[in-house]
């Protein structure tokens, strides 16, 4: 399955119970889930992401990383933009 990083932000002084609830949904642990200031990073797959949409109660939003790179200005980000593939 493909394998996403997603980011669960979460109110301050929340994220252990979001880490729990996390691992309750999904069953993840260890390095495929990390408590972070203001939510929690994981690698999870597309079944994950849509569980965790709709069973989380912590998680103010579901974000998936669809990118990553350097920049310098708001040219850079377009260019980063136009190629993601969005179809995905």
């Amino acid at each position: 399955m493909n394998q996403l990083q997603l980011f669960l932000p979460c109110a301050a002084g929340v994220e252990g119970y979001l880490a729990d609830e996390v691992h309750q949904i999904t069953g993840l642990t260890g390095n495929d889930l990390l408590m972070g200031r203001g939510g929690v990073l994981l690698r999870a797959s597309w079944r994950d992401a849509l569980l965790l949409n709709l069973y989380s109660r912590l998680t103010q939003r579901v974000l998936v990383q669809v990118g990553q790179r350097m920049y310098r200005n708001e040219n850079d980000l377009y260019g980063m933009a136009s190629e993601v593939a969005w179809e995905i």
